[in-house]
């Protein structure tokens, strides 16, 4: 057996993330138990206004949505990869439950606890939904998803979508529609272009909370690879770029510094001032969103937009192939 067949997915991210030029980490490894607890820290932070636009749209016109996507039968699978706390979509299965629909619930996420907590709480808030937690990475969990005689409907929420390269996004909603039906229909949360100094301090905020998530991963390092990161060696610092869209985060190593990772036997050098890049988090214009739609295999059906026209969860349909004039 290789090396690399034998490493974890965690321990085998960190050794090509720091033996790659430029330095990056994914963003999947933000979420240990301390990392949800920081991630819902950020999400009740005023200026996280991604959270509120979602649950605002949901709480406002959640029970249209309901209306269109569960039709005249009432009854909806509803599979949502990257569900992390549930949050608003408990929002949307509340509104959904008391207009008569029959769900089930299948949330998708790499964090068991967070998963846990969820099903614990729908347990008691909402008894009568199905609930069917998959804690698995989200390839793993498509591998499990199979056809079923519902009509499904694929929540991504959050604006998860952005956490990805343009090209990258579009792959995998195309695995998505690769598994769905003529009448699934798939719910994405869009966050739009807008004022640069508001998205910045999303990702850059006057709490320290983003920082504490950021360096977290180095925390996460030391205790669960036998790593000697010196986290106060570090700081974390966001930018964005309105012609691109993409606010991203990095961690800084403040000085030239070598760390040891006993787990992989080996130390990385850092130099001073070098970048770890550690996530992506793209804001999307009209035209994006289309393209990205149509290049995927979908057609956009109905969306839903906050009154600040912030953030916009956009229902998409499968592209019948009569259609399919790209």
């Amino acid at each position: 057996m290789s090396r690399d067949a034998a490493m974890s997915p965690f321990t085998k991210a960190v050794y090509e993330g720091f033996s790659a030029s430029p330095k990056f980490l994914p963003s999947w490894m933000f979420y240990d138990d301390r990392g949800d607890q920081l991630f819902r820290q950020i999400m009740a932070m005023p200026e996280y206004y991604l959270t509120d636009c979602e649950k605002e749209i949901f709480e406002s016109q959640g029970s249209s949505i309901g209306e269109f996507v569960a039709g005249v039968s009432g009854q909806l699978e509803i599979v949502e990869p990257g569900a992390g706390d549930g949050a608003k979509t408990e929002i949307l299965l509340e509104k959904w439950s008391s207009q008569g629909c029959q769900l089930k619930y299948v949330p998708i996420d790499i964090s068991p606890h967070v998963l846990n907590l969820l099903k614990d709480r729908l347990s008691h808030s909402l008894p009568k939904i199905d609930v069917r937690p998959l804690a698995l990475s989200f390839e793993q969990a498509f591998e499990k998803l199979h056809q079923t005689g519902s009509k499904r409907l694929f929540l991504f929420l959050g604006s998860n979508i952005g956490n990805m390269p343009m090209e990258k996004s579009i792959e995998f909603l195309r695995k998505i529609r690769n598994m769905m039906k003529e009448e699934d229909l798939l719910l994405v949360g869009f966050d739009l272009k807008k004022d640069p100094e508001i998205i910045l301090s999303a990702y850059d905020d006057p709490h320290g909370i983003t920082a504490a998530f950021n360096l977290n991963l180095l925390r996460r390092i030391n205790r669960e690879l036998g790593a000697d990161f010196k986290v106060e060696n570090f700081s974390h610092y966001a930018s964005y770029d309105p012609v691109s869209g993409q606010a991203r985060s990095y961690l800084i190593s403040k000085k030239q510094q070598m760390v040891y990772i006993s787990e992989l036997g080996r130390s990385f050098a850092f130099d001073q001032w070098e970048p770890i890049h550690t996530e992506i988090s793209a804001k999307f214009s009209t035209g994006e969103i289309n393209r990205i739609a149509t290049q995927s295999g979908f057609q956009i059906l109905m969306y839903f937009e906050d009154k600040r026209a912030y953030y916009r969860n956009v229902i998409l349909g499968p592209k019948l192939k009569q259609d399919s004039s790209v």
